[in-house]
């Protein structure tokens, strides 16, 4: 009897822990503001017109049918096209939650967005498996930005196509698999999604590193490396750090001094630190360099080569 109710027991905890807050146990897969090329590129009338109240526009990608939506008591929701896996809803400015529900599923799930929805346009994933709870009351959420470099990458979260990088959105809380692929390269991250205040999520394509690195020494250079924006080094660096003094309020300035080779097609690799300041600023210096977008290499006898480079790295305090 007593392994019968330990049996017992252990079948409920495993269905407990079955149904976790992680986007694998709920129906939207992701949700999404769309970033400026897109909202350009697929620009609805509404917004072009002034005649038209402002609103949010919902994209609804599902290839699953029977789903209702209720965004509470925000005013007239207008359905518009409808096309194949795919509905558009416009919406009061506003709207901080969605109630879905599928009587073919015998769904209902309450998603809140993360945070109050503006003037844009707005792409969700729907996808109701298996092990999803059927009566979601409160789905936990919060609002996550996920950066690549260089950007435009495709991005999967728990294997769902979310379109492209940078994404801003919501997930649910718990881990979430994110992966990014771009020119045949991929890249892969678990994250873990808490209520508490999150950074950007930073992921980096790395180049393969010249094996034979300290031959480029030799190379008499005419033309030193340069970012390929006047000036925009410097804005590079302040728009993407995270500054771990003041992340971890710590009483720490100075210059981290990182080597690098720059490809003859202007690709970063072989990053290093030279001269560092402590295993915080030194690990932020590398992946900012990293992250930087492709230079405009050296050149030597007229034509572009490979370059070993030297970049400090400045940490102040603000």
């Amino acid at each position: 009897m007593k392994n019968i109710v330990k049996g017992f027991i252990f079948v409920v905890l495993f269905l407990l822990t079955s149904l976790d807050v992680s986007s694998q146990s709920c129906l939207v897969k992701s949700f999404r503001r769309v970033n400026e090329a897109k909202r350009s590129n697929n620009n609805p009338s509404f917004f072009n017109n002034p005649l038209t109240p402002k609103g949010t526009l919902i994209s609804v990608l599902t290839d699953q049918p029977g789903f209702d939506f209720d965004f509470g008591p925000i005013g007239n929701i207008i359905p518009t096209d409808q096309r194949e896996g795919m509905r558009y809803f416009i919406i009061p400015l506003g709207a901080k939650s969605v109630t879905i529900t599928n009587k073919k599923y015998g769904i209902r799930c309450k998603y809140p967005f993360g945070k109050a929805l503006d003037e844009w346009i707005y792409e969700m994933v729907l996808n109701a498996d298996s092990l999803m709870p059927r009566v979601q009351d409160s789905t936990k959420t919060k609002w996550v930005s996920i950066r690549s470099f260089p950007w435009s990458a495709k991005i999967y979260i728990d294997d769902f196509a979310a379109g492209v990088t940078p994404y801003d959105g919501s997930l649910t809380l718990g881990t979430h698999k994110i992966k990014i692929v771009n020119n045949g390269e991929k890249v892969e991250q678990s994250i873990n999604v808490t209520q508490d205040d999150m950074l950007p999520v930073r992921m980096v394509f790395e180049a393969e590193d010249y094996r034979n690195s300290d031959n480029l020494k030799s190379i008499n250079i005419e033309q030193l490396p340069q970012y390929p924006i006047s000036d925009g080094y410097r804005k590079f660096i302040e728009e993407n750090m995270q500054n771990p003094a003041i992340i971890w309020d710590e009483d720490c300035q100075g210059t981290v001094f990182v080597q690098c080779i720059i490809s003859e097609t202007g690709r970063i690799s072989n990053v290093k630190v030279i001269r560092g300041l402590g295993k915080r600023y030194d690990e932020e210096a590398v992946l900012l360099v990293k992250m930087m977008p492709n230079w405009i290499p050296a050149r030597a006898n007229g034509k572009a080569v490979p370059c070993v480079f030297m970049l400090p790295i400045k940490f102040l305090l603000q």
